[in-house]
């Protein structure tokens, strides 16, 4: 096989067809870019997300009771944060008392900041969650934000009490506490371990 004579062969057909084959090349050269430029597009949109997830879960530091929880999980800052929560009765009324809704709006919220509240009826002898899941009571929420794009998101969710309480206290699962909950109970303990240190300093210099 003459390489040399495919080689010259396959330059004269470039040369004559040149006008087709820099169509190809700008083509390519287009096309590959447009990706480049819709891939950076993407990334930046992403980075730019934030994501705001709502939950209905016994209180960390109190099983028995109730909580709703707002927390951003990013990437981005949350901004313009709106969130509502209400109980209502199997008929629709809202649950009078101001134990019982709340509404929070905040600028800025950053990520792995949780926003908590503790709803329940005023009137119930029994406060607790199983109290107003036996009153047949049903936890509503909606919230909306922008994230860094600017774009709005909005969500709502509504439950019966009774099925939060059957999928967390039925489950016979364990609710751990968070992390952050524990440091008041550190410091104390370290300032103890301060002041011991600090009388046994007194001690031995008296001797």
């Amino acid at each position: 096989m003459d390489f040399g004579r495919i080689a010259q062969d396959l330059v004269k057909a470039l040369n004559d067809n040149s006008g087709a084959t820099m169509a190809v090349v700008t083509l390519v050269y287009t096309l590959i870019t447009l990706a480049i430029v819709l891939e950076t597009r993407r990334s930046r949109l992403v980075a730019g997300e934030a994501t705001v997830l709502y939950r209905a879960s016994p209180w960390p530091k109190m099983h028995l009771v109730l909580a709703v929880r707002i927390e951003n999980y990013g990437p981005a800052v949350a901004r313009d944060v709106t969130f509502t929560y209400w109980l209502s009765r199997a008929d629709g009324s809202h649950v009078q008392g101001e134990d019982a809704a709340g509404s929070l709006h905040e600028a800025l919220l950053p990520i792995g900041l949780p926003r908590e509240a503790l709803p329940h009826d005023p009137a119930a002898q029994n406060r607790n969650m199983d109290g107003l899941a036996e009153a047949g009571l049903m936890l509503n929420a909606e919230w909306s934000w922008r994230d860094g794009c600017r774009h709005l998101h909005k969500a709502k969710d509504s439950r019966r009490v009774a099925q939060v309480a059957e999928d967390y206290h039925g489950s016979k699962v364990l609710i751990e506490h968070f992390p952050l909950d524990s440091l008041p109970k550190i410091e104390k303990h370290l300032d103890g371990i301060s002041d011991s240190l600090s009388e046994i300093a007194k001690a031995v210099a008296e001797r």
